[in-house]
């Protein structure tokens, strides 16, 4: 106190260190990994920040922990730096970092295992069980109840119309026992559409939807299970179907951050589509109950089941989809990372800005702003003793809220002064989102100001982190009035005076994706917006509405301050720099971008799945291999992730396989880009087929995008194994699967290298769909004459006997005609029906070889194949031909498409851009020169 002149004060041991202390649960993790890291303590797995509510807890653990006399060697943490943003140091955030961080994916369903494939869960459910129902208002709790009862457990159904007691009796269940689960189904019923939604009708579903599930978890005591359901499709509204009801998204995320609070109990939503009846939902939900406890999320449709994963894609082509000086009116315009957003938009859209929010802004030169910036610790010695003076409670807690406030205003006055300077008109409107007359006199006040509203970026929110047992009800309801009936009243407001905007964006987080800690409500409210993204972009024609899931931001935001970066970082996180985030609301306004986006750096644990992700593998080979083995290139599975799919081994000798032995160049045996392509095939067709429905009714339609990259060698002639990898996803409405071949090695002083060698994307239909396909074409016009024989081409080609499949070549016009060989040895070591015909696909591949090395001089291997049909003719000794074309594209690279016909004119493979690499050396030239003067 001498040395810096301001008083010393103790603080009460016994403060609560969040309700007075103001140290929320992130805080308090960043509280215990300074002190551990400080005082060299080991980090504890079983610990419980709740277990240390107080600054006498705090010590307590300390002087446990030292007294173990366990030191550990890691440096010691920096002090915090607190950082108040001058006036300048919002436009220094918008330059370009050095290190690009930044991804953009997409929610994709990702196809998963079938549940009598999957882990069993630790649940059961018989005459031991006391469980809650709180029913739909369909059949669905009646008809749950009745396959519970039958397994002799004791049920309470709570119906709808008992939603306002619900808690009451819940308690009044559990005093008699306690309770095993709880299912809450109100997510199955169908909600009015936005535009017909009174205000009290809003309510109604926000305290159905959220706060309900909410106080009823709150009140259970331990950790029953919990399984929710939705009706939003089947895939939690992702796809093109009509979502009868977004709300489930509060479900969805306040269940997908409640299995993040409680990893060691049952805790899953599961959505249906609208053609589900009540048996089959409950006999699922049933099932659901009782396996595969890794997975949170799981959407049901056509007896397939999906989670949502995510998937790479960049922002469409700047459409230019707002006109030129946009109207933006913009909630939560108060600093954080909005600020960055707003400056951006002006500096390159120009426009009219209203920024929204709650508090009149203070006088540039206000005495408390100044003092702020000029001594940020002084001020706030000097703010709490002015408290005292009022008589108001100065905790540490009052004291920050007090500063928070102040420090939003400054952010928010060097938002508003650095758009000006770009050239942009920026206001400043009092308005408290979650109260409707504020909403809609400010927009009726900007539609009189400015004519119209053209883009709303709905970025308000408000996020503590405490876990449900000590998170008051105010504050959940408080956390989903911001975000989520805070968009509410604002769409409410311009569309009572006809201004609905062209384009939307909400400011949604990973918290809503992924689901966090802390946060049910505020996962609650983001999943929510992300739903209502989707279904208010189809529902209302020409608005275009965007839900980002933000990552966490460096320099700016919550995730920015003290210990938490390097917490984020232990993690695996990475923090995006505003330069590039911020130009990310922008470009996706401008392409006209409609659903849910990730933006993020690496997101680490967060998305981090275990190897095998409820998959049981003994019981996955089984299904597989069901007496005899699944295929040449196939052996078994050996696990599941989310990222990659189903994961798949095999082993490949080339002493024992000719269409390895007969495929050597230099001595060293290569794996045939057609052998790739049946491994790929095979993999995914098995993944669909067979893990994840026991109907197994899906094959193989079309290959896509076919990538050969890098050679698969088998060195010095010895076995190798082979990984294939096959990612089923739901896209467009057709089952894809994303497969890839890599492999392995190890070699001298070298940790294990991991390779990709093959990939393709795989179209998946219903069998019969293939068995009805039935194609014919014009005969080729083969006339033995003027051809290329076997003898010549294959001097020059490294083919062995099981790939010489060329018979002879023709020149028909601009066509090359390669005639298949009839007499070729068996391709594989055993009988295998080889469901993509590589012979047929290397007779294309081949025939135009011919062609190149006549054209070039220069031998190529397969580069890629844009796609490729294979349909099931039977081969019954007519004669077969692959007729290729060759294509010159723009950038001067020659393609080839090709079919593959017979003499009566069936077709057996269609394939489309083609394209070669060419080998780095020329060929021989006296085995060049025969087919170059051919052709």
């Amino acid at each position: 106190a001498e040395k810096t002149g301001y008083p010393v004060e103790m603080l009460d041991l016994e403060l609560d260190l969040e309700a007075d202390l103001g140290i929320d649960t992130v805080k308090q993790a960043e509280l215990f990994a300074t002190i551990r890291t400080h005082y060299g303590i080991p980090r504890r797995e079983d610990l419980r920040l709740s277990d240390y509510n107080t600054l006498t807890k705090v010590i307590g653990f300390m002087t446990e922990a030292l007294e173990a006399k366990v030191v550990l060697t890691e440096p010691q943490a920096a002090a915090e730096t607190v950082v108040v943003e001058q006036p300048g140091r919002l436009e220094m955030l918008l330059e370009t970092p050095t290190e690009q961080t930044i991804r953009r994916r997409v929610t994709i369903p990702v196809m998963r295992p079938r549940l009598d494939l999957c882990s069993p869960s630790k649940v059961t459910l018989d005459s031991s069980s006391r469980v809650i129902i709180v029913a739909d208002s369909g059949k669905v709790g009646d008809a749950l109840a009745r396959k519970l009862r039958a397994r002799k457990a004791q049920v309470l159904l709570v119906p709808v119309k008992d939603q306002p007691e619900l808690t009451a009796k819940a308690v009044e269940f559990a005093s008699q026992g306690a309770v095993t689960g709880v299912y809450y189904l109100c997510g199955l019923d169908a909600a009015p559409a936005l535009d017909e939604l009174t205000q009290q009708e809003w309510e109604t579903q926000i305290n159905k939807h959220g706060l309900s599930l909410f106080q009823l978890v709150k009140a259970m005591n331990g950790e029953p299970f919990l399984v929710s359901a939705t009706r939003m499709g089947g895939l939690f509204g992702t796809d093109d179907t009509v979502n009868p009801n977004p709300f489930g998204g509060a479900i969805n995320g306040f269940t997908k951050a409640l299995s993040r609070e409680r990893p060691d109990t049952l805790v899953k939503v599961v959505d249906f589509d609208a053609s589900a009846g009540a048996a089959d939902i409950a006999a699922h939900l049933m099932t659901e109950t009782l396996a595969d406890p890794s997975l949170a999320e799981v959407g049901v449709r056509n007896g397939y089941r999906f989670s949502l994963g995510l998937m790479e894609q960049e922002v469409a082509e700047t459409g230019e989809a707002l006109p030129t000086n946009p109207v933006v009116v913009v909630s939560g315009g108060s600093g954080g990372i909005t600020a960055p957003v707003v400056l951006d938009m002006a500096r390159n859209l120009g426009g009219t800005y209203y920024l929204l929010g709650r508090t009149p802004l203070p006088d540039e030169n206000d005495h408390d702003l100044v003092a702020l910036r000029a001594d940020r610790n002084a001020f706030k010695a000097d703010m709490g003793r002015r408290l005292k003076e009022k008589g108001e409670k100065a905790t540490p807690a009052a004291v920050d809220q007090k500063i928070a406030a102040l420090e939003r205003a400054a952010a928010t006055m060097e938002t508003i002064a650095a758009g000006r300077k770009a050239g942009a008109e920026v206001n400043y409107v009092i308005c408290d989102v979650t109260r409707m007359e504020d909403c809609a006199q400010t927009i009726q006040t900007i539609v009189e100001k400015s004519g119209r509203v053209d883009v709303l970026v709905h970025a308000a929110g408000l996020e503590r982190s405490r876990k449900v047992e000590t998170k008051p009800d105010e504050e959940f309801i408080q956390t989903v009035a911001v975000k989520a009936s805070g968009f509410y009243n604002l769409y409410k407001a311009m569309q009572a005076v006809q201004r609905l905007p062209k384009a939307v964006a909400f400011f949604s987080s990973v918290a809503g994706r992924f689901g966090n800690t802390g946060q049910t409500d505020y996962a609650a409210a983001n999943d929510l917006l992300n739903k209502f993204a989707v279904a208010l972009s189809r529902q209302d024609g020409g608005m275009r509405v965007v839900s980002i899931d933000w990552g966490a931001w460096a320099e700016v935001g919550m995730a920015s301050r003290g210990y938490i970066p390097e917490l984020m970082k232990r993690a695996g996180i990475e923090l995006m720099h505003p330069a590039e985030a911020a130009p990310v609301v922008r470009k996706e306004l401008l392409a006209g971008t409609r659903g849910e986006i990730v933006i993020s750096g690496a997101l680490g644990v967060m998305e981090a799945d275990s190897a095998n992700v409820g998959l049981d593998l003994e019981k996955a080979n089984q299904a597989l291999t069901e007496g005899h083995p699944i295929h040449i290139m196939l052996t078994r599975a050996t696990g599941f992730t989310v990222e990659d799919g189903v994961i798949l081994e095999a082993d490949l000798d080339p002493e024992s396989e000719p269409f390895l032995k007969d495929h050597t160049m230099n001595g060293t045996p290569l794996l045939p880009g057609v052998m790739g392509i049946e491994g790929l095939s095979t993999a995914a067709r098995h993944i669909a087929s067979t893990l994840a429905s026991p109907k197994g009714s899906l094959k193989v339609s079309r290959l896509e995008d076919i990538q050969f990259k890098t050679p698969f060698k088998f060195y010095k002639n010895q076995a190798r194994r082979v990984t294939w990898k096959a990612r089923g996803v739901l896209e467009n409405g057709q089952m894809v699967a994303y497969a890839s071949l890599e492999s392995s090695l190890a070699r001298l002083g070298r940790d294990p290298e991991v390779t990709q060698h093959f990939s393709a994307k795989v179209y998946l239909v219903p069998v019969e769909q293939v068995l009805e396909e039935k194609f014919t074409a014009e005969i080729p016009h083969w006339n033995g004459h003027a051809k290329l024989n076997a003898e010549e081409i294959y001097t020059l080609y490294f083919h062995g006997p099981a790939f010489q499949v060329l018979e002879a070549v023709q020149k028909t016009g601009s066509v090359l005609l390669g005639k298949l060989n009839p007499n070729l040895p068996n391709f594989t070591s055993v009988e295998q029906n080889l469901s993509m015909s590589p012979v047929l696909v290397e007779l294309c591949l081949q025939t135009a070889g011919v062609w190149e090395v006549g054209h070039t001089g220069t031998m190529a291997l397969p580069g890629s194949i844009g796609s490729l049909s294979v349909y099931h003719n039977e081969v019954n000794g007519t004669p077969i031909y692959a007729e290729v074309t060759p294509r010159m594209q723009e950038n001067q690279q020659m393609i080839f498409d090709a079919r593959v016909v017979d003499a009566k004119g069936r077709v057996y493979v269609e394939m489309k851009d083609y394209a070669t690499i060419q080998m780095p050396y020329a060929a021989e030239t006296d085995k060049v020169g025969p087919i170059q003067k051919w052709i």
